[in-house]
């Protein structure tokens, strides 16, 4: 499921949240997530304190390009839900 698009240049390091409370019913909550990207941008991600929302960090790239993220969420109780989002780089 495509999320959306967000534009940043190569020196940002900006942070990109994915909820995901919409998918996991009342009493579940995300668990553990993993967090890729293509290659030439550089990603983390970290699980918020309230159990919904996946925080995901970018930066890097090259200036023209566009990157997919894709943040693979595993709730508490075993569901698995996916997200992906495209980040373009644009010239500072």
């Amino acid at each position: 499921m495509i999320l959306g698009s967000f534009t940043q240049t190569p020196y940002e390091r900006l942070d990109y949240d994915i909820y995901f409370g919409d998918f996991f019913p009342s009493g579940d909550s995300v668990n553990t997530q993993v967090t890729t990207a293509d290659t030439g941008l550089t990603v983390s991600a970290s699980i918020n304190t309230a159990k919904d929302t996946v925080k995901v960090y970018a930066s890097g790239g090259n200036a023209g390009s566009r990157y997919k993220v894709k943040v693979l969420a595993t709730s508490v109780q075993g569901r698995i839900k996916e997200g992906e989002f495209w980040v373009n780089i644009k010239e500072d």
